[in-house]
Formats: C-alpha cells, structure tokens, sequence
C-alpha cells in the first residue's frame, strides 16, 4: 500500500475583488511544501521533499 502525505502551508496570501471578473483573486507570496512517501523496498524509509517558495516581485498590475 502506497501512502502519501502532504502538508501545504500558506505563509502570505493576498485576496482581491477581481476587477474584470466578479471571482475573487489570489496573489500566493509565499508557501511551503512537505511531503513524504513511504519506502516501496524493504529497510527503506519515506522519501521527503521540503520545499519553501517566496515570490519577490509583484504581480503584474499592482
């Protein structure tokens, strides 16, 4: 049996009234991902992956 975890943390989100579009907008500024899965081969741990992204430019238009 395969088994996947994944944690997303969101640090900065910024939520706006879309101007065009009556849908809210998202602007993602920063995240971190953790994810592990378990090993397919006996002795084996999980595999992780950590991963942390930081936009530092804004977006188009602001």
């Amino acid at each position: 049996m395969m088994l996947f975890v994944t944690t997303i943390t969101f640090v900065s989100v910024t939520k706006v009234a879309g101007k065009q579009n009556p849908r809210d907008v998202y602007y993602l500024f920063e995240v971190t991902v953790q994810a592990a899965l378990n090993g397919q081969s006996a002795g084996t741990g999980p595999v992780k992956v950590t991963g942390h992204f930081k936009i530092t430019t804004l977006p188009i238009g602001s």
